[in-house]
């Protein structure tokens, strides 16, 4: 209830705004550790962030792939010195993000990102852009730009140093804090993100989100479990301890060393991989085409494993071994015992804890390490349990066919997962490989495929259902079905909206049901594409200059639709505001549309490039964009929507930003459509 009337509120005064204006509630300074330079040293660059109040700013990794921008280091030029280490930000916050739906890393109030450096000569010196984004928590957004130098000017060994933080005009400073200067059209478009979860919550967000894929990764293990591979393990481990000593304390007590080590190998497993694939390569794994291919094709040889195709299996000379090692007694060899577990079980748990991994990639060092604590954690509690009570053995369900059964149902589940990481490569770089409705198929096929198999219709490896299928495959091939059937809709243009954040977004749609139903626009005007780029709507401009001449000829009035590629905020708006059918009939009819992507780097044709105040020339789209709705509207923040007639005059008392209520909206075109007349 509570969330409901903030949410109420915060809307209502956005709603209420009646002016824009250019926002940079960042200040910038740069400093560096250890003090004392000389060459052959590496070097510690502090880039220390300061925000205004409310305001917070991405951190350089980001867990959520489809997210908010990351902030990057642009425009490198580095004198005396190399990179050792990329940007990253050791301190930032991470919670849940309700419009995300995903989890994202930023920094409230004052912080620092941190990037290393080898000094290799006398007086080594650094220029360059940090570029990022700052949001409020009533999901205001604003892209940041800011210029800074480092330099050392001292001989190696001396103490004296300088640090500039120049914003992007010519003016310098000495000073070590950037002075806002908000008389310059300086700011950059980039992409933008909506509020983070609300700070009413009475727990941490951030120890919510940790203990959740904590939660996540104990259930993996679980599932391993119950696996071919292991199964059928437990009675015989626990029989070992029970039977090979006399002294049953001793029995009990070396179960729970075996059970240790188990956990301890795993949590070592997370350690190296957070070591090796820390905070600095986390954009990389995020958005970088390579890493989201192999993980594609990594995820499809998982699942192929499963079904029974092949064996993943490590190589036996490295088993043998181990189990060599296992047979010396004692302590040493209990520890082998678990290790030679650990490596017999990898063609079940390979894949499962692989799987945890790739989504702890995200750059939380701690995040991997007890992921992989808690996945031991479950893999081990039975050896430790059923040894200190034998007798419960006589409970657990006897081997069988359902623990094949378990192995293809998560062979299914790897094969969903698999897609996701095509499809992130795929929007990053424009391939157009997976359009949203081929991405719907797809997760309809393997969920048919999974409930085809669950009622014994569908067999894999030979299996038998002559005594028909039990009570659990046919609930969980009735769960799977019911999923199918949310998806369906899906296909024809439905927004799905509890899979917003999971599937491409809607502009990828390439059959809509009775799409062409409100297009009822005659002559319509000729428009110049971009790529793959789409307006709003079907009749829809990119391009500013056109839609002014469109709407001359057609005596209408414009709306002008401020986005970007990576806005979450004007996705939202998107599927829940502009896709109301009286919405999209009104922006079809009654206005001539353009939708103006401020993060666009494609370049404008020479005809349309321009200047800035500066004498800047702006040569990509995203630039022109961006430079207009500052010089225009005084804003820089996205989602903005502006009505005009075709001689640039503003139809309406103000303009409008995110705002999820459709009688609000419809208010504001309304508006626009009567002051069109006058």
């Amino acid at each position: 209830m509570y969330k409901k009337l903030i949410f109420i509120y915060l809307t209502l005064i956005l709603s209420l705004s009646g002016f824009a204006q250019i926002l940079n509630p960042l200040k910038l300074s740069v400093s560096h550790s250890p003090q004392k330079l000389k060459v052959g040293d590496e070097v510690t660059i502090h880039l220390n962030v300061t925000l205004e109040d409310s305001w917070h700013f991405y951190a350089s990794e980001m867990p959520l792939k489809d997210g908010p921008m990351p902030a990057t280091l642009e425009n490198i030029e580095i004198q005396g010195a190399k990179i050792s280490k990329g940007l990253h930000t050791p301190k930032a916050k991470e919670v849940f993000d309700d419009i995300f739906e995903g989890k994202v890393r930023f920094i409230e109030h004052q912080g620092e990102l941190v990037f290393k450096i080898k000094i290799t000569n006398e007086n080594p010196k650094i220029k360059a852009i940090l570029k990022g984004q700052v949001c409020t928590e009533e999901g205001k957004c604003v892209p940041i730009k800011e210029n800074f130098t480092w330099a050392s000017t001292a001989l190696p060994g001396e103490k004296t140093t300088q640090a500039t933080v120049n914003k992007t005009d010519t003016s310098k400073s000495t000073s070590q804090e950037i002075v806002k200067d908000t008389s310059k059209s300086n700011i950059e478009s980039a992409k933008i993100a909506p509020k983070t979860i609300s700070k009413s919550k009475p727990k941490s967000t951030e120890n919510e989100s940790l203990l959740g894929f904590m939660l996540l990764a104990f259930l993996s293990g679980l599932a391993a479990l119950v696996t071919p591979c292991v199964f059928p393990m437990i009675p015989m481990t626990v029989s070992f301890f029970t039977n090979s000593y006399k002294n049953r304390s001793k029995a009990i007590f070396s179960a729970l060393v075996y059970a240790f080590s188990i956990v301890f190998i795993y949590t070592l497993i997370g350690t190296l991989v957070a070591f090796l694939f820390g905070a600095g390569a986390a954009n990389f794994i995020s958005t970088h085409w390579l890493p989201n291919l192999i993980f594609f094709v990594v995820f499809i040889v998982f699942a192929l494993s499963f079904f029974g195709l092949f064996e993943i299996t490590l190589p036996s000379w490295l088993v043998n071994k181990v189990d060599q090692q296992s047979e010396k007694g004692g302590f040493y060899g209990v520890f082998f015992m678990a290790l030679t577990i650990v490596l017999v079980s990898f063609s079940c748990t390979g894949p499962i804890a692989s799987s945890l991994l790739v989504q702890a990639s995200g750059g939380d060092l701690l995040k991997p390490a007890l992921g992989m604590f808690a996945f031991g954690l479950a893999f081990a509690i039975p050896f430790g349990l059923f040894a200190i009570f034998p007798s419960w053995l006589q409970t657990l369900p006897k081997s069988g066919s359902w623990l094949g059964t378990v192995k293809v149902v998560l062979g299914f589940v790897e094969l969903a997962l698999a897609f996701k990481f095509l499809s992130t490569a795929d929007l990053v770089y424009h391939w157009e490989l997976l359009s949203r409705d081929l991405y719907l198929a797809i997760l309809i096929a393997i969920s048919l495929a999974l409930t085809f198999y669950l009622w014994g219709i569908l067999k894999i490896n030979n299996e038998n259902h002559e005594k028909g299928i039990g009570v659990t495959r046919l609930i969980l091939g009735i769960s799977t079905l019911t999923f199918v059937f949310y998806l369906l809709p899906g296909l024809f243009g439905a927004p799905l909206k509890a899979l917003a954040g999971y599937l491409p977004p809607l502009h990828t749609q390439q059959f809509v049901i009775g799409g062409q139903k409100n297009n009822v626009i005659q002559n319509q005007c000729p428009a110049t594409k971009l790529g793959s780029v789409k307006a709003i709507t079907e009749n829809g401009f990119l391009y500013l200059d056109e839609a002014i001449a469109c709407a001359k000829t057609q005596n209408k009035p414009i709306f002008i639709d401020f986005t970007g590629h990576g806005c979450q905020n004007c996705r939202k708006m998107e599927e829940n505001v502009l896709i109301d059918p009286q919405i999209k009939q009104s922006l079809e009819t009654d206005f001539v549309v353009v939708s103006l992507y401020v993060d666009d780097k494609t370049n404008a044709p020479t005809s349309k490039q321009t200047k800035n105040k500066n004498g800047e020339i702006l040569s990509t789209i995203g630039d022109i964009n961006a430079n207009y709705q500052i010089e225009k509207f005084n804003s820089n923040a996205q989602p903005q929507y502006a009505i005009i007639d075709a001689e640039g005059n503003l139809l309406t008392s103000e303009t409008k930003f995110f705002d999820l209520n459709i009688s609000n909206f419809a208010s504001f075109l309304e508006e626009g459509k009567k002051n069109s007349k006058k």
